[in-house]
């Protein structure tokens, strides 16, 4: 997960088994006290439904396999964007191109 200003978020997860980083923290979501309540979250929690969302968006538009689906969202990542990050992690930032 990254911050507002792309710095890897001291509670993301590092190393190989991080492939692509997302916004994570300071996101504002529903919340479970009423109807239309919101607040301001942090997790990567919050970080896998901007992968979700990104691709839902890729395989709207093109069916693919999750392992294309992977090389899409990979490749159509910005690099070196994030600060902090550990040289085991890529140095990947979460891009959905425009869906039409």
């Amino acid at each position: 997960a990254s911050d507002r200003n792309d710095v890897r978020s001291s509670f993301s997860s590092y190393g190989s088994c991080c492939q692509i980083f997302a916004p994570g923290s300071s996101i504002t979501a529903a919340y479970h006290l009423s109807d239309n309540s919101y607040a301001s979250l942090s997790g990567t929690s919050m970080a896998t439904p901007h992968v979700a969302g990104a691709a839902a968006i890729a395989i709207g538009r093109q069916s693919m396999s999750p392992a294309d689906l992977t090389a899409f969202l990979i490749a159509a990542g910005t690099p070196n964007t994030i600060s902090n990050v550990p040289s085991s992690s890529p140095n990947l930032l979460l891009y959905s191109p425009h869906p039409y």
